[in-house]
């Protein structure tokens, strides 16, 4: 598959994955807040607005994993990807969460911790793939070493052999 292939494969998961896990988290909230059922099913256009926060969160996921080729890219280092990938699902963050009302000006403590939880996911994710990226750099050059060490040997025992 070349890059473009994988971004939409990858982008069509993230979809459904945000949408999936905006379903889960509407449920529990509806769980936890059973005496306010009554007037969250009241709401005017409830319909309409559970469509826009499935389609907002499915938008977050495109571009959260749909960006996730650009670490793909050997060539770019580790920087770069991780700055190309954060500030575009920052801002699509920023832009979803505004719209659909999980950040508010009003209630600045919840869009904070909000913030900070996203940042520190986003932490977690982004040094769990520099371990796993530096393992496996860890091993290439070992391979590299024992072929090395292997290709030395072989010379030696030629030489040998020519004597």
């Amino acid at each position: 598959m070349n890059l473009k292939q994988r971004f939409i494969f990858k982008a069509s998961v993230g979809f459904s994955l945000a949408v999936f896990i905006s379903i889960a988290i509407e449920v529990v909230i509806c769980l936890l807040n059973k005496d306010n059922a009554a007037a969250i099913a009241a709401t005017p256009d409830l319909y309409g607005r559970i469509f826009m926060e499935l389609l907002t969160a499915g938008i977050l996921g495109v571009v959260g994993n749909g960006l996730s080729v650009v670490y793909e890219i050997e060539n770019l280092g580790v920087l770069k990807p991780t700055a190309i990938h954060f500030f575009p699902t920052m801002l699509t963050y920023f832009i979803v969460g505004w719209y659909n009302g999980w950040l508010s000006p009003d209630n600045k403590a919840a869009s904070i911790i909000q913030i900070v939880l996203m940042l520190v996911i986003y932490a977690v994710i982004w040094v769990s793939n520099y371990v796993i990226y530096g393992r496996q750099v860890a091993e290439l050059n070992n391979d590299i070493a024992l072929l090395k060490k292997s290709e030395g040997q072989k010379a030696v025992r030629e030489d040998r052999t020519d004597e």
